[in-house]
């Protein structure tokens, strides 16, 4: 984003505002530690690493520049110079892109505009590291996660945003990780309003041969809700299980398969 010259104008009068309220604040932890019961060279020696250490802060020293205006804003926030609120003058473009960097730098993905409830206002989003819980060691916390999603999933698009993360997982050597990601996809079903199935559905459907039939057999289940909410993605479904072997199967497998098959082939040829 190209930064306005409204923006960078306010930039350049806030910064030495910002950065005098933010060394004010150095100083006075300064005097606090100077009246310590410390030995007096241990104070003046702790001192001195502290100002150099406090010198590296951008609220103490920055380089100014209109192309890094929205990086510099980032770092300012991040590193307790300012706070978002001290944003409010700045244009909406802008606000938004520092807003979106710093939720992500903090571990956060913004699923939506920013809303009011109950007198305050909010941003709808979820926490990143919820990907690297759907595949944490214990199987149990991980799965109680992924029900968790799932669930909602049904009356939010809370995760929607997280669909090329769900993507990512179908590709984990872990049969379980590679069925929750496959259906977490398919559960984005009813919010997909920007074509990500369609993009994502011929490496999706490799899933149907996979060598675990538990597997092939919830992946046929997720594809359910893709037929009932996306009804222009049920000719490729439809063709893709009529390329199904079942043969590299257990007689004691083949037979399930191959009612899931049917049964989602009636939902496809419905609509």
């Amino acid at each position: 984003m190209e930064t306005s010259k409204r923006d960078w104008k306010l930039y350049r009068e806030k910064l030495p505002g910002w950065q005098e309220s933010y060394m004010e604040k150095l100083v006075e932890k300064y005097i606090e530690y100077l009246k310590s019961d410390e030995k007096a060279s241990t104070k003046f020696w702790e001192l001195e690493k502290r100002i150099k250490r406090d010198k590296k802060n951008p609220g103490v020293l920055i380089e100014v520049s209109k192309q890094d205006l929205s990086f510099d804003l980032v770092r300012l926030i991040l590193e307790g110079v300012i706070t978002i609120h001290d944003l409010d003058d700045f244009s909406d473009e802008l606000k938004d892109e520092v807003k979106s960097d710093v939720y992500k730098k903090f571990g956060f993905i913004q699923t939506g505009d920013e809303q009011t409830k109950g007198g305050f206002q909010y941003v709808p989003m979820v926490y990143k590291n919820l990907i690297n819980k759907l595949q944490d060691k214990d199987d149990k916390k991980a799965y109680e996660l992924f029900k968790e999603i799932n669930a909602k999933s049904a009356i939010s698009n809370d995760y929607y945003s997280c669909f090329d993360d769900f993507l990512d997982l179908i590709n984990s050597k872990s049969s379980f990780v590679r069925t929750r990601g496959f259906t977490l996809c398919c559960a984005q079903a009813r919010w997909d309003t920007q074509g990500k199935l369609q993009r994502a559905l011929p490496e999706m459907l490799k899933l149907l041969h996979d060598e675990k039939p538990t597997v092939v057999r919830q992946c046929l289940a997720a594809l359910h809700e893709v037929a009932l909410y996306r009804l222009e993605h049920c000719e490729v479904i439809s063709k893709e299980l009529q390329t199904m072997d079942l043969s590299k199967y257990k007689d004691s497998m083949a037979p399930l398969i191959q009612k899931d098959i049917i049964e989602l082939q009636r939902v496809v040829d419905v609509f």
